[in-house]
């Protein structure tokens, strides 16, 4: 564990102005859709790049797997995912975002794949540094989803699962959740 500052750079590409002397290294966003474009097939080439980068300049990197949008229209999660075998699987924000609905289990099972595949591929990676579950709130109405009914508890647990999956996945590697 390298304490210090990370240079928080959302989801744009690395280049020098990102590095500062006194900072350990960054913190970057990775869209679920883009890590994984079609269902079960990875794409983790943008990390590898980065990780490289960072490598350069002795820096290192904490990957925060995004899954929530906060824009019209923006969606972090994978087409599929949106699909009949998912009960739909994201809900619309007040923003007009989609997040995926991760207290329906076919939703989560794919989700902790993810986090598996990611874990597999750069837990032993020694400039990563960490990896993020992002914010925990829920921003929409989801009460009127029927398929896969909302409730505190299916949410509560949901969540645990994620970060044990996650965890599991990292277990030589610092794991962070964002609980707002």
């Amino acid at each position: 564990w390298h304490p210090g500052h990370y240079a928080f750079v959302q989801s744009s590409p690395l280049n020098e102005t990102h590095l500062y002397k006194h900072f350990q290294g960054i913190e970057k966003c990775y869209d679920w859709r883009t890590l994984e474009p079609q269902k079960d097939h990875y794409d983790f080439s943008t990390i590898r790049s980065d990780l490289a980068f960072l490598a350069k300049h002795e820096k290192r990197l904490v990957i925060q797997v995004q899954t929530k949008a906060f824009g019209p229209g923006q969606n972090c999660c994978p087409a599929y995912l949106s699909g009949p075998d998912y009960g739909g699987g994201v809900y619309k924000t007040r923003w007009g975002s989609f997040n995926p609905m991760i207290w329906d289990p076919r939703a989560n099972q794919r989700l902790k794949a993810l986090y598996q595949q990611l874990g597999k591929e750069f837990d032993p990676e020694p400039y990563l540094e960490a990896v993020v579950i992002p914010e925990s709130a829920i921003t929409g109405d989801v009460a009127a989803i029927k398929d896969a009914p909302y409730t505190v508890e299916r949410y509560t647990k949901s969540l645990e699962e994620g970060m044990q999956a996650m965890k599991d996945a990292f277990p030589h590697t610092v794991v962070i959740q964002y609980v707002n």
